[in-house]
């Protein structure tokens, strides 16, 4: 009895020593990095396992397009010491406490997730915009309610740093280390809100009434275009390289308000001064939509020259009220042309002389050509030049020619230049000569 006690005893010590020696050198049982059981492995062991770790690759995938990175290349590392501090934490306690935790973990599982460092690589990475469009993204006008939509069509996504995160730190024992992180789809939020902002222009310049203030020969008619006419025959168009929507007006339907509402007060150039009502109709919606309240415009329905020819022996005038320029020469007017004055910019009044020629300038400041350039003022705050041309084109990246639309002929609708039509402007061009007097008037 005494001899089994005896061995009883020898057993229990060899026990507790054993416990004892796997209490210091041995991770405890049921103990998981991430997901994998590294119970009762020795510190060197597991230190092996995580040096080999670190040496494997990452490969990403986004939308069925693999990507396969080195640990360093994409911008992750793991901090081994800490890793592994953290996983023989437990071993470092008093004996009471390791004894009871020894004896805790034989039913309880303990998850230690590993210690990665993520460099400023890996940020730069997820900011990658990851493009699978097939078509681009499509101005939607709506010109019964005068408004403009954006039709997202383009398939853009960056990933979602925190979940990527979050998968490298659980998979990162995964061998090999598969992830398909949670994509986030980017959408055109700087082209939303230049939208909202054009359409809340839109709504305000379209509700309000335009009233039409004509002056024939000093009696004053007035005539007031309602508001739901005017989102009836102007019409918006916009692409997303412009700045503001670009109004003109449906043909059809004005003429159905000018012969029944204004043709009556005309008696000559019936056609010419429908357009260039029309002009001035675009004009003030134009200035709404920059910002500038404009509720009347005046049309002066006069079609004669403010001189009588003996201004000079030959001259040019122009007429900012009938957009109009009259040619004399040897005291007889010889032409008359429809011009286009400054809306962005006004035309200079007064006297000048021209300054110099050129059959086909180049404006940096509206990046067009002008053909059969006449300047006629030089402005020393801008370092720019003012001056009679034919109307400005530009060639487009594809390079082709736009023309400025001729039916800018007739209202205000350049940014300070006197523009004339295609061909009128030639005429004016060989006829005239540098030092030729210019009278400008309102």
């Amino acid at each position: 009895m005494r001899k089994v006690l005896v061995w009883f005893i020898v057993l229990i010590v060899l026990l507790l020593t054993y416990m004892i020696l796997q209490l210091n050198n041995r991770i405890f049982p049921n103990t998981f990095l991430s997901d994998r059981q590294i119970s009762l492995q020795t510190y060197t062991l597991i230190n092996k396992q995580l040096e080999q770790i670190t040496k494997q690759p990452v490969m990403i995938i986004i939308n069925n397009r693999k990507y396969q990175f080195s640990q360093k290349n994409l911008g992750i590392s793991l901090n081994q010491k800490a890793t592994v501090d953290a996983i023989f934490e437990v071993n470092n306690k008093p004996l009471p406490q390791r004894i009871q935790q020894w004896f805790l973990r034989l039913t309880q599982k303990k998850q230690i997730l590993p210690v990665v460092i993520f460099s400023p690589d890996f940020y730069r990475f997820t900011q990658t915009v990851f493009d699978f469009s097939t078509k681009d993204d499509t101005i939607v006008i709506d010109n019964i309610n005068k408004s403009i939509n954006l039709q997202e069509n383009s398939q853009k996504f960056q990933i979602d740093t925190d979940n990527l995160r979050a998968q490298i730190v659980f998979n990162y024992l995964k061998q090999p280390l598969i992830i398909a992180p949670l994509l986030v789809r980017l959408t055109n939020e700087q082209q939303q809100k230049k939208l909202t902002i054009q359409n809340q222009r839109l709504i305000e310049a379209f509700s309000q009434p335009l009233q039409m203030v004509m002056d024939k020969n000093g009696s004053l008619t007035k005539q007031t275009i309602p508001a739901s006419l005017l989102k009836q025959f102007v019409v918006i168009n916009y692409s997303p390289d412009q700045t503001n929507p670009l109004l003109t007006i449906n043909q059809f339907l004005f003429e159905q308000f000018y012969f029944e509402k204004l043709a009556p007060n005309f008696n000559s150039d019936i056609k010419l001064t429908q357009n260039a009502v029309g002009q001035s109709v675009l004009g003030a919606m134009t200035n709404r939509l920059q910002g500038t309240p404009t509720d009347v415009i005046f049309n002066q329905l006069k079609e004669n020259a403010n001189t009588d020819g003996q201004k000079a022996p030959k001259y040019i005038e122009i007429d900012i009220s009938q957009q109009a320029m009259y040619l004399f020469e040897n005291g007889n007017l010889i032409a008359r042309h429809r011009v286009s004055s400054g809306l962005y910019k006004p035309t200079p009044r007064g006297e000048f002389k021209l300054i110099n020629k050129a059959t086909n300038a180049y404006s940096d400041i509206y990046n067009v050509y002008m053909p059969f350039w006449m300047a006629f003022y030089y402005e020393k705050e801008t370092n720019s030049y003012y001056g009679i041309h034919e109307l400005p084109y530009w060639i487009s990246g594809d390079g082709q020619k736009i023309q400025r639309p001729r039916e800018f002929i007739g209202a205000p609708h350049t940014g300070g230049c006197v523009s004339l039509d295609i061909g009128i402007a030639k005429q004016v061009y060989d006829w005239s000569e540098s030092g030729l007097p210019v009278f400008i008037y309102d």
